[in-house]
């Protein structure tokens, strides 16, 4: 019984002491900067500076921008190689996840090393999540409001491993796959192209808002979620609209700006690319056919 209860107090303990929800090596270094502490995997010393470097610039603009103070001290996790962020974050289709019950953030530097605006767009949509969540209850901030607040404020920056493309939800729309915002209030879909979807529909969403109701009606709505109001109450008080009903007009948004037209519009080089290899082939063939012709021809006489 004993040895029962002691392996799991061990393996929690673990946990407890590495700081991330999955099994990696011990950070070859801890760099405290200014409000943030960075732990970082061995040889990216250079790349922990960097990021305490950026963070009081992130943490400024978030906190401007949503008139709140985020006064706990995150822990960026930095991991060097694809594999061992997989494995920590048990997902390798994003380059960034945060645990906001934990104040710490994880991110695959290989990735998001890319350039200046990569480390410093995703540090600020990671961070976006820990200041949301430290003011508003998780049960009053649906998935799909988080995301997409996190990508407003960081210019569409997701945590996948490419940016999502407008053309997923253009599809979507065509074809009728566009997801209901009840089924992504808990948690999104696993599949790259799923997930990239709900990213896209969650950013539409808080881009509709802004565009119907303006910056202004955005914050007041949030700050009424931080107040603790859950979100149809919120809605009704900032607007006099229920979820449902929001849900019902960001649709008639979609439909009415998307259509084959459109699409077609948007794709005319792949169209017209398309169309001229599909001529090219059709040519090849028709040259091949009237040589085989022509040698039955020579055989005949």
């Amino acid at each position: 019984m004993g040895r029962t209860v002691l392996i799991p107090v061990l393996m929690a303990l673990l946990l407890a002491w590495s700081g991330i929800g999955g099994a990696e090596a011990p950070p070859a270094g801890v760099l405290k900067g200014k409000g943030i502490r960075v732990r970082y995997a061995e040889g990216l010393e250079g790349a922990a500076r960097e990021t305490a470097d950026r963070y009081p610039g992130v943490k400024a603009d978030l906190e401007k921008t949503f008139g709140w103070r985020l006064p706990a001290t995150p822990t960026v996790y930095l991991a060097k190689d694809r594999e061992g962020f997989g494995r920590m974050a048990g997902n390798t289709h994003v380059v960034a996840v945060a645990w906001p019950e934990r104040n710490r953030i994880l991110m695959d530097w290989t990735r998001v090393n890319r350039d200046p605006f990569t480390l410093s767009e995703t540090l600020k949509h990671e961070v976006c999540h820990l200041l949301l969540h430290h003011h508003i209850r998780r049960e009053h901030l649906p998935r799909w409001l988080d995301e997409g607040l996190c990508q407003w404020v960081s210019d569409g920056m997701t945590e996948l491993t490419v940016r999502t493309s407008a053309d997923a939800l253009q599809q979507a729309v065509l074809t009728g796959g566009v997801y209901g915002l009840a089924d992504l209030s808990d948690a999104f879909p696993r599949s790259p192209r799923e997930m990239a979807l709900a990213y896209a529909e969650s950013k539409s969403v808080v881009d509709y808002i802004i565009r119907r109701y303006g910056v202004a009606g955005l914050i007041g709505m949030v700050d009424l979620l931080k107040q603790g109001h859950d979100l149809p109450t919120a809605l009704d008080r900032q607007f006099s609209i229920s979820l449902d009903g929001l849900e019902k007009r960001w649709r008639r948004h979609l439909t009415g700006r998307v259509s084959w037209f459109t699409w077609a519009a948007s794709h005319l080089y792949q169209i017209l690319f398309f169309a001229a290899g599909v001529a090219a082939a059709i040519g090849f063939f028709r040259q091949m056919r009237r040589r085989r012709q022509y040698a039955d021809e020579e055989d005949e006489q």
